[in-house]
């Protein structure tokens, strides 16, 4: 599929890529200025954990345009699993 085709089906569900991600971007400060309440963790953790709520916010803000396109929430099932993995890993080794 060629790129303008493949932006094209994005956005018919997930609606224009600027209100698509001035969304996730607010959802990802929101979350990141509560972050700074919570105890602190080692910054490589972090960083990792970070990125997954960044991916989970994404799709929850492509959900907040069609909650009827059910693939977002089996990746957000998918990026809650790597959390766990990551935060096992971690643990290991500590």
């Amino acid at each position: 599929m060629k790129t303008n085709d493949l932006t094209t089906e994005r956005g018919k569900n997930y609606g224009h890529p600027y209100d698509h991600f001035q969304c996730t971007q607010s959802m990802f400060d929101a979350w990141t200025s509560r972050r700074f309440d919570a105890p602190s963790i080692d910054p490589e953790l972090e960083q990792c954990l970070r990125h997954i709520t960044y991916m989970i916010l994404d799709k929850l803000s492509r959900a907040a345009e069609n909650p009827m396109h059910t693939d977002n929430f089996e990746d957000i099932q998918g990026y809650a699993s790597l959390w766990e993995k990551v935060v096992d890993k971690h643990g290991e080794n500590q």
